[in-house]
């Protein structure tokens, strides 16, 4: 069987064992089969050891998700001393339900999770592509792999994100560390060999670089134009490009640009 039939097969048996609330179709667009999931899910279902999962997360520590619940849950294993977390009082809807759709092509490229309902707003944007994308992970940390992964082991990452989101949208904290979206942060930290933070599952390199380097490239040319130093951006060490442009931007009145922004992230 080709290697894409049997992550297809694979997938949708994990899905239906896993995650049976979620229905799955299938659909072919531009001559491609998309395996696509709909429904419910329901990350915290009691409060019961909410703190926990809460100060876990938040210290970017592992929580475990229960195979047969489907729903986040606090690590056995873990020997940390848990004090109540200080926005816990502020969590009103932990056991909130979330209508999303995931799709799924196979290959090398990531699925794509997307959140149905409740609708995201301006205001409720944290860690989204476009308008209702999850970011549910920095793809090249490799917490996903074609191969080595199925798409219920990407629907944990997006059970982990729901809660995570509906605390963010209920006390304004995002549980845990954070990845700028920018293409300057993006540059310095992933490289060429890394998968690209686009989910392609491509390297860096071969993906989604090149556009980021035109993009910090002409930022800078602007920041140096402001500045009156009229002359070409020299070759430049991406590596060192937060040192460089925190530099040029000491300037009175200078900013970043929000040109430098990838995809409405």
């Amino acid at each position: 069987m080709h290697d894409v039939d049997s992550q297809f097969v694979a997938s949708v048996a994990a899905m239906a064992a896993r995650y049976p609330t979620l229905e799955v179709r299938f659909e072919e667009r531009d001559g491609v089969a998309v395996a696509i999931w709909e429904g419910w899910l329901q990350p915290i279902r009691t409060r019961a050891g909410l703190n926990s999962i809460v100060c876990d997360l938040d210290e970017d520590r592992a929580v475990t998700i229960d195979r047969d619940s489907g729903t986040v849950s606090h690590d056995p294993q873990c020997e940390k001393a848990h004090g109540d977390h200080r926005i816990l009082k502020k969590i009103k809807r932990p056991d909130r339900r979330f209508l999303v759709r995931i799709e799924y092509v196979a290959g090398l490229s990531h699925p794509l999770a997307f959140l149905v309902d409740p609708v995201v707003t301006p205001a409720t944007r944290f860690h989204i592509f476009g308008r209702n994308r999850i970011c549910a992970y920095a793809p090249w940390t490799d917490a996903w792999k074609a191969g080595e992964h199925d798409v219920a082991d990407f629907t944990d990452h997006v059970l982990i994100w729901l809660f995570k989101w509906n605390t963010c949208v209920e006390t304004r904290h995002w549980l845990g560390s954070e990845e700028d979206h920018e293409p300057l942060h993006l540059l310095s930290t992933i490289g060429p060999d890394m998968q690209c933070w686009c989910g392609s599952g491509v390297p860096y390199g071969n993906c989604c670089r090149p556009r980021d380097q035109l993009k910090v490239n002409a930022e800078l040319q602007r920041i140096l134009k402001v500045r009156g130093r009229f002359y070409q951006t020299p070759d430049i060490d991406y590596a060192k490009l937060p040192t460089l442009t925190a530099f040029l931007l000491r300037g009175k009145g200078m900013r970043r640009s929000e040109n430098l922004r990838t995809e409405d992230t």
